[in-house]
């Protein structure tokens, strides 16, 4: 969509709050429902604010997706990097933190699934979804590597910089598997065993 129309960017306290209604109402849509399947009339309603409010504050439906993006990445941001890899962990408690790691990340997905999807999508075509992307991708690499680094003397890979990624691309397949897919076991098996398997790419037994 390319609308020309004016937008107001609020000053007055009653103007912020309702923008912020806004994004965050849009947030909980679009998790729900994802992009292609979100009208602007629903966030509005779940908002509480007038179609014509909404329209003062943005432009279309995009302009509130990338609004919404933004908040969703902020907090994956708060989410993670705020988890700093610990010292001094023996073998099983390294296991029980990439446990937890890929925990939080299944959260994450769960809380939006269909958005997640339509961002997939999205970010092969549109340059400002796939650079939040890219800065999640860059935030999950640099906590794995900056854990494997801590532990470099008892890894079994010598090329810590790409081993970062590979061990990154695991993790999100564990998380993806248990987030959408549809399996008969239940995710602790599945959790378990990808854990196992990170383990014993990373370490010698």
């Amino acid at each position: 969509m390319n609308e020309k129309r004016p937008v107001r960017k609020p000053s007055q306290s009653r103007g912020i709050e309702s923008k912020e209604k806004i994004i965050e109402a849009a947030l909980i849509v679009f998790s729900e429902k994802g992009y292609f399947q979100t009208d602007t009339e629903k966030i509005a309603k779940i908002a509480g604010v007038s179609i014509g409010c909404l329209y003062s504050y943005f432009k279309n439906k995009d302009d509130i997706f990338y609004e919404s993006i933004k908040r969703r990445n902020e907090r994956f941001l708060q989410i993670f990097t705020s988890e700093k890899p610990p010292e001094n962990l023996l073998k099983a408690e390294k296991r029980k933190w990439l446990n937890n790691h890929i925990r939080k990340l299944i959260d994450v997905h769960k809380k939006s699934q269909k958005m997640f999807a339509d961002i997939r999508v999205l970010s092969y075509t549109n340059s400002e979804v796939a650079s939040i992307v890219e800065i999640q991708r860059k935030t999950r690499r640099k906590i794995i590597s900056d854990f494997m680094h801590i532990y470099k003397e008892e890894l079994k890979v010598n090329d810590l910089e790409a081993s970062a990624i590979i061990a990154d691309n695991i993790i999100c397949a564990i998380a993806e598997e248990i987030s959408f897919g549809t399996n008969d076991i239940v995710e602790n098996r599945i959790l378990d065993e990808g854990v196992d398997a990170l383990m014993k790419y990373l370490y010698n037994d």
